[in-house]
This record gives C-alpha cells, structure tokens and sequence, in this order.
C-alpha cells in the first residue's frame, strides 16, 4: 500500500472563529470522526506540524505583517481587521503550525520517506496575500509550502486550486514568476469580488503561468471531469512539473453552504486519480493536498474520505 501522510496537531481545533462561523474547528472534528469510523485513519502516516519558522513566512508575507497578525492574535480575542473571522490566543500556533505542517510534509514527500500527503489544518491559506489576511487567511500556506520547494532547487510546480473561491493570495504570490504554474477552478463571481479572471493570465516572466477557470453555477461532475481531462491535462504535462500541490478545498460539492457548484465526492476522488496521473508522468508522484474550504459537516468528510482513497490507491 502507498504510504500517504496525514498531517494533523490538536491546536487547530483550538482556532475559535465565533459562534455560527463557517470556517469551525468542527469541519477537523467531522473529518476526524468520519476517517476514524470507517477505519481509513489507521492507513495513514501522522505528519507532524511544527512551528514554522518566521523567515519561511517572510518569503510571501511582509515581515511587518507577520509580526503584527501574530500579536493581534496573542493578544486576545477579537477581529483582525481586513478579515470577519474572530481570532484568539490559540490561532497564532495554529497558524504557525498549519505552514510548518504542510512544509514538513511536502519536505517528507521530497526525500522519498511518503509517496503523497494531505494536510488537514486550519487556518485556511488562499486567500491570504502579502500584506491582506482575507477570507478566513492568515498566512498562505500553499504559497509558503511552493517557496520552500523553489528554494530546496525546483524550478517547475504546480499548484492546482480547485476551491469553490479563487485563490487570490497565491496567484499574487507567483503572478510574475513562471517556476510555479498556477490552475484554478472557481465559481464565477464569487468571493474575492473581480478576482479570478481568465484575462488574470499572469505578468512578466509570469505570463501564460497562471490559468483561471471560472465555473457557472450548477456546473457538474461530467463536465467539471472533462475540464480535468481536455483542458487542463495537456498544459500540465507540457510544462512537466516536478512536484504538484493541491489547495483542497472541498466547498465546491452540491451540499456546501456557501456555493452553487455541483462537485459530487466521487468528482474529487476522480480529479484526484487525473491529478496523480500527472504527478506520476513528471513529478514523480509527488504530491501534497492541504485543505482550504468545506463547510458542509456531512459532505466534507466524505469528500476528504474520496480523496484520501485515490491518493491510497496503488
């Protein structure tokens, strides 16, 4: 059996975003729950999720803005404010640990010691940019995790955002930059309000690296699976990427909250096995899936469940 790494620590339930947020230490609980019931947590390797260190933040965020977010949340509870989502205490570990999580795991990854890993930490990272914590993001974790892989001497990732929201924060951390190609599937006109364009092409040595799909709602399996297979597939192998991250958000499927796409649990369990069909072409099978959003507590964990099954498969 393939040795997939599950990245977790008991803090990120400890990041209280307020009573009826979405974004709950709830969704951790569920997944936990739901892997735990049906047996699929014992084929897992724990990941363990250290504090990152604060020079990897600075290589996407400003220093100023990691010391002041990090003393906001220290300091008590309340609202950071370019973001509606409560903070305390507890979010500046879980922060720091959510990005050295998902970095530990794609360095495990990298040195052979897991075939793939999923990361399963809150807070989210997306939507986070520079300077801006947006959209349930503080520190982007994706964008941190793919710095960290150019600096150990890679020079081609993907990343593929298949979130129900577009990924601002890590287009704009790599919107110059063609080392990292960045794809992502979003509903169209939703939050951030005017982001994710397809004209969002990227800029300068950038340009052509960075590819938005946006999907009209009620968009389904079929032609989310085809969109996977014809559009997206070509462009990957040809640029060969040598290591392929994954902002899994799962808020896309039919029974989420907050969206009106149509993504079933076997959608993602497919795009999972096209996603791997890449990775093991160019990249070596590498891959690390970290979550970002899905808000349904009986759908998540079944879209998680979907995805760790295909990653697990031999």
């Amino acid at each position: 059996m393939r040795k997939i790494g599950f990245v977790d620590h008991l803090v990120f339930r400890e990041h209280h975003t307020g009573v009826g947020h979405p974004e709950s230490h709830q969704r951790l609980i569920a997944i936990e729950q739901h892997l735990d019931r049906i047996g699929l947590r014992t084929h897992l390797t724990p990941v363990e999720a250290p504090e990152i260190g604060l020079e990897k933040l600075y290589s996407v965020h400003a220093r100023d803005y990691v010391r002041q977010i990090l003393a906001y949340c220290r300091a008590g509870e309340g609202y950071i404010p370019s973001m509606e989502t409560e903070v305390g205490p507890a979010t500046a570990e879980a922060a720091l640990r959510a990005a050295g999580g998902c970095v530990n795991a794609a360095d495990l990854v990298l040195d052979r010691k897991l075939d793939a890993a999923f990361a399963a930490v809150r807070p989210p990272g997306h939507h986070a940019t520079a300077t801006i914590a947006m959209g349930f993001c503080m520190f982007n974790n994706i964008a941190v995790t793919a710095h960290h892989l150019l600096e150990k001497g890679l020079s081609r990732i993907l990343i593929l955002d298949w979130d129900l929201h577009h990924g601002n924060g890590t287009q704009a951390a790599f919107y110059s930059d063609s080392r990292v190609l960045f794809v992502s599937l979003h509903q169209q006109g939703l939050y951030p309000a005017g982001s994710g364009l397809p004209s969002e092409g990227g800029d300068g040595a950038g340009e052509g690296y960075n590819w938005n799909i946006p999907l009209l709602p009620g968009t389904g399996p079929e032609e989310i699976v085809a969109i996977f297979r014809e559009q997206i597939s070509p462009r990957v192998l040809e640029y060969g990427p040598e290591f392929v991250l994954i902002s899994a958000g799962f808020d896309g499927h039919r029974d989420d909250p907050l969206g009106s796409l149509s993504w079933e649990d076997k959608t993602y369990a497919e795009a999972t096995r096209i996603i791997r069909s890449w990775a093991d072409a160019t990249a070596e099978g590498r891959i690390v899936s970290i979550l970002e959003g899905g808000y349904s507590l009986t759908a998540l964990p079944r879209c998680v469940e979907a995805h760790l099954e295909a990653l697990l498969e031999p």
